[in-house]
């Protein structure tokens, strides 16, 4: 739906800086709700642990993960995905007499159910930019609030935060938030002239910040569908 795009190294450069902000901010509110004053002043008495030098597994595994990501941070330099990169380092983990497990032990550890339910939501996200329904979603569900006639873009990206911060009390999935969404707040964005990457960037961040629901979002579909 938009001919722009965010590499790992700008979701990176976009992400870090609210994540850090972000768990402070938690973290401290957190604190001055449920600890009384002589609690959150008391220092806390955390045993140092001796590190042990690192095994051969340890360290191939080490060196795969430090090569991962170097090359999802040069995407734009080799042009090679963020999929075909994560493909490499699991061949390299699992690879006969250098990696650090055996494939049939990868494979039976496998989320298959995992698997099968990301491309379904993947198919999902695709089925609903072809088939017009997020053109549908958007000119019909916001329709009623007249908010895609109004002129104050802060109005409107307020309105995608908060839609986004509550999704995962409706909708437990991270994957499956993406994919039904995604598409609708893309379009709403090409149709109001909106940059993409702004609500792109709003509303992902605020379908991982699960914080409003009583009930862990996680928990509760992990134990009522067993999905993780």
């Amino acid at each position: 739906m938009s001919e722009k795009d965010i590499s790992f190294s700008q979701w990176l450069l976009y992400g870090l800086p609210f994540g850090i902000v972000a768990s402070y901010a938690t973290c401290w509110v957190i604190m001055q709700l449920f600890l009384d004053r002589r609690r959150w002043q008391q220092k806390l008495d955390v045993e140092c642990l001796q590190s042990a030098p690192l095994s051969l597994p340890e360290r191939k595994t080490l060196m795969i993960v430090l090569l991962m990501l170097g090359l999802w941070l040069t995407e734009k330099w080799h042009g090679l995905e963020i999929a075909t990169v994560t493909v490499i380092g699991a061949i390299l983990l699992t690879a006969p007499k250098f990696g650090v497990m055996k494939w049939k032990d990868a494979v039976k550890d496998v989320s298959w159910n995992l698997i099968i339910f990301v491309g379904a939501t993947l198919a999902l996200g695709h089925a609903l930019i072809s088939s017009g329904a997020s053109e549908w979603i958007i000119n019909n569900v916001f329709r009623f609030s007249d908010i895609n006639t109004s002129k104050s873009h802060f109005l409107i990206l307020l309105l995608l935060a908060i839609i986004s911060l509550t999704s995962h009390i409706y909708m437990t999935s991270h994957t499956a938030r993406a994919a039904a969404l995604v598409p609708p707040l893309l379009y709403l964005a090409s149709s109001l002239d909106i940059n993409p990457v702004t609500v792109l960037f709003i509303s992902t961040l605020g379908m991982d910040y699960c914080l409003t629901f009583i009930t862990p979002a996680l928990r509760y579909r992990h134990a009522v569908f067993g999905i993780r």
